[in-house]
């Protein structure tokens, strides 16, 4: 998972009781994140991460380099699929920007005037960020900028100068490629979608054709340079692969106006301008065939770690291909055996169903699953989009296709798999089964113990224990309660996570 979101790293010897006694957040998060395939699972310990997150850093007011990673790692790998209309992604991005302008990271070199209250471990050493901040840094700005643009939000963690000093200084270490060439694909992605959005659109400019093919060139120009500035073997990681093709994408994309919000209305403005540039329509079709085959190719013991990134850029590229169908037949006269022919969507929708179908620990069977994990709502949610898209392919016919509002006439229009009422079930907190057989929602009927058992009727509650300062403070390891001499044990995580059984290990003196 590590090289999907190098923004954090961990010692490959690190062990369990080590990072509860430094990174006891970051271990959390890593477990929250590492459960996904458990949906039971991930629901207790996604309580527990986002319990203390609002009294540790919400209430108290902590603020430390731990608590930092943690949040990124938690982003990175945020449950999209639960619950998408009620998205918290944002509200947890800008309190991970907050945190790294509170630890002084937007500064080139630490505050030495004493007026803060942040922790130092792992985020100074020797009067200079380390190399874990400044990653952790970029790590912000990068989730920041991408998933702000994938959902049209502002991002409020802008490009700095200052990223490329640390770019710079990360560059020392052989092993940090990745990170700089995220930063650096993601820069160019941020760049066209700035330019593109705030560029006014006049359909009656006479010179808009020549003004786009500049604009194209330019940003092509870009990328390109990139890439024969960049090894191998750094373009040959996954991530950084998905993320370079990405952008050949949006070169074209954002050009034709596919990624505008709301579509319809842009699209009905420009379509007769965007159909006189087919050169461009095609070139994004062969960007988006670039990206799906790459993506296809990659092992497929891959796609279980895929995070929100990777899920983010798949559907863009999915709406984007889906769009471009529409106006290449439109443009090129096809019907619709030719459109099926030329553009292979429902071959990659295909392909990509049964790989998540074989990857899912969650079985078809009889009506709708419960609790279905990641990788199957995933596979739901594009044989969702299958259908639409060739209900619609099927009414093209040649000559007689004109767009409106980015759609065919008389056509079935396409739709957001998120408002597809046969999705809903899957989109839902997590179930679980009463008294009576019906099914509930975690959310309204509170958390339960995990295995089903009820642990504080037989060993107490936090509350039952004291304060959580009692029981040892973050940063200073505390001394397990007990009760006739024996350790007593319950369902509160972090109390467990931060108490003595986590003593230093004397074979590891590793550092994150």
């Amino acid at each position: 998972m590590q090289s999907l979101f190098p923004f954090v790293v961990v010692s490959g010897d690190a062990t369990v009781p080590y990072l509860s006694r430094t990174s006891p957040f970051l271990l959390l998060a890593i477990l929250t994140v590492a459960s996904s395939m458990d949906p039971q699972l991930r629901h207790q310990i996604d309580q527990e991460f986002r319990r203390i997150l609002s009294a540790k850093v919400i209430m108290d007011g902590q603020k430390s380099l731990d608590y930092l990673q943690g949040l990124l790692i938690y982003i990175a790998w945020y449950p999209l699929h639960s619950r998408p209309k009620n998205n918290q992604t944002f509200m947890y991005i800008n309190v991970a920007i907050s945190l790294a302008v509170d630890l002084g990271l937007h500064n080139e070199n630490p505050s030495t005037d004493g007026f803060t209250a942040a922790r130092q471990e792992g985020l100074v050493a020797n009067g200079c960020f380390t190399q874990e901040a400044r990653r952790a840094y970029l790590g912000a700005y990068y989730v920041s900028s991408a998933l702000s643009m994938g959902f049209q939000k502002p991002n409020h963690l802008q490009y700095r100068n200052l990223m490329d000093a640390q770019g710079e200084f990360l560059l020392q270490d052989e092993h940090q490629t990745d990170v700089i060439a995220l930063v650096t694909i993601q820069r160019i992605i941020e760049r066209i979608s700035i330019y593109h959005r705030e560029k006014e659109i006049d359909p009656n400019d006479v010179n808009r054709l020549v003004n786009a093919e500049i604009s194209v060139q330019i940003f092509y120009n870009e990328l390109e340079q990139w890439q024969l500035s960049t090894p191998d073997e750094t373009r040959n990681i996954p991530m950084v692969g998905l993320a370079e093709r990405f952008a050949g994408i949006t070169i074209y994309s954002h050009q034709v106006g596919f990624l505008k919000h709301p579509y319809r209305d842009h699209i009905d403005n420009i379509s007769k301008a965007a159909l006189q540039s087919p050169s461009h329509l095609t070139a994004c079709l062969d960007a988006c065939k670039r990206f799906f085959e790459y993506l296809l190719a990659l092992p497929e013991s891959l796609y279980l770690s895929f995070g929100t990134t990777q899920w983010a850029l798949m559907v863009h590229s999915t709406l984007v291909l889906s769009r471009l169908t529409f106006l290449l037949a439109s443009t090129m006269g096809w019907d619709a055996d030719t459109t099926r022919a030329n553009v292979p969507m429902v071959m990659y929708l295909d392909a990509l169903c049964y790989r998540f179908q074989a990857l899912s620990g969650t079985s078809p069977r009889d009506g709708t699953p419960r609790n279905p994990d990641p990788l199957y709502v995933f596979k739901m949610v594009l044989e969702s989009v299958k259908r639409s898209y060739e209900k619609r392919v099927a009414n093209i016919m040649p000559k007689s296709i004109s767009v409106e509002k980015g759609n065919a006439r008389e056509m079935a229009r396409g739709h957001c798999p998120v408002l597809d009422p046969t999705l809903k079930p899957y989109f839902t907190d997590f179930q679980v089964e009463s008294e009576n057989g019906g099914w509930g929602d975690m959310t309204a009927m509170g958390s339960i113990p995990l295995n089903g058992a009820d642990w504080s009727r037989t060993v107490g509650t936090p509350e039952s224990l004291g304060s959580y300062e009692s029981m040892g403070s973050y940063g200073s390891l505390g001394t397990m309660p007990t009760v006739g001499g024996s350790p007593l044990l319950y369902h509160d995580l972090w109390a467990t996570m931060t108490c003595s059984w986590a003593a230093e290990e004397p074979g590891f003196n590793g550092t994150l």
